[in-house]
């Protein structure tokens, strides 16, 4: 892996992995199924495929072990129309969220953006090219996913709720300034932000011990002040999942960040 660091922005550079056997990928699933006891409570599916996986994988893991009762968060595009297939083929699917930057969501919906790759998306234009993602993957993708939890880098980022009959509810969730802070290692800083945004979401379903007190306290008074039910939930999840990555372009190594740092952003915050 190489990071190539740019005056305000980044890129790393990842080879593929070694081939992955057939044999390996059911020891995956096979380890997966034993550690859910079948079920799995929450799923975040994060990133690419290694060679030897084939395009439904994500897909047929999904179908294995998610039920009603899990929540999931998608954070990768690899693999994602057998994906959406999936999940809008099950009778008993839960809620199923999307993180995407807004370039990639852009670039899957076929919409060019006024702003560079680096330049915030307006919100209107936000607004079509996610309209015209769930055009593209029609029927499945409005039926699979609850909504959209889009990023934009250092710009603000946005929650799209999807209703049942298309339309679009749109969500501004501003990202702390960390312009002052110094160097930022923003290497990781996505993987952060799913993370937290999963583990907030679940707590906010009623799984007290997925943060401890001082989290939970944060997220709760956040919610009791969101104005923007019924998606609230998932909306605050995602803002604190922001203040997880923010924190950790504060820290070196890759996803880590301090909890102080993350409290600090997070009750910053304007709530959604």
């Amino acid at each position: 892996c190489t990071t190539i660091v740019a005056s305000d922005e980044s890129t790393e550079l990842v080879e593929p992995s070694g081939m992955v056997s057939e044999e390996e990928r059911q020891e995956l699933i096979d380890k997966l199924d034993a550690s859910t006891g079948s079920t799995a409570a929450a799923m975040c599916f994060m990133g690419s495929m290694p060679p030897g996986c084939p395009p439904d994988m994500y897909a047929n893991i999904y179908r294995q072990l998610c039920s009603k009762e899990s929540l999931c968060l998608i954070d990768t595009v690899v693999g994602l129309e057998p994906m959406l297939t999936t999940i809008a083929s099950q009778e008993n699917r839960g809620q199923v969220v999307l993180k995407v930057n807004a370039s990639e969501l852009s670039r899957l919906a076929g919409f060019k953006k006024s702003s560079t790759e680096s330049g915030g998306i307006a919100e209107n234009e936000l607004v079509e090219a996610a309209t015209r993602f769930l055009q593209k993957f029609s029927p499945h993708a409005s039926k699979a996913l609850t909504g959209l939890a889009i990023t934009d880098g250092r710009h603000p980022s946005y929650f799209v709720t999807i209703n049942d009959d298309d339309r679009l509810e749109v969500v501004q969730l501003p990202v702390p300034d960390l312009t002052s802070q110094g160097v930022l290692y923003p290497i990781g800083a996505g993987d952060s932000v799913a993370a937290g945004t999963l583990a907030a979401w679940k707590c906010l379903d009623g799984d007290a011990n997925c943060l401890n007190d001082k989290l939970r306290t944060a997220l709760n008074s956040k919610l009791e002040a969101s104005q923007s039910a019924p998606s609230s939930k998932i909306s605050t999840a995602f803002g604190f999942g922001l203040a997880c990555g923010s924190a950790s372009c504060l820290c070196e190594e890759n996803s880590v960040f301090r909890i102080d740092d993350v409290v600090q952003f997070f009750t910053a915050m304007e709530p959604p």
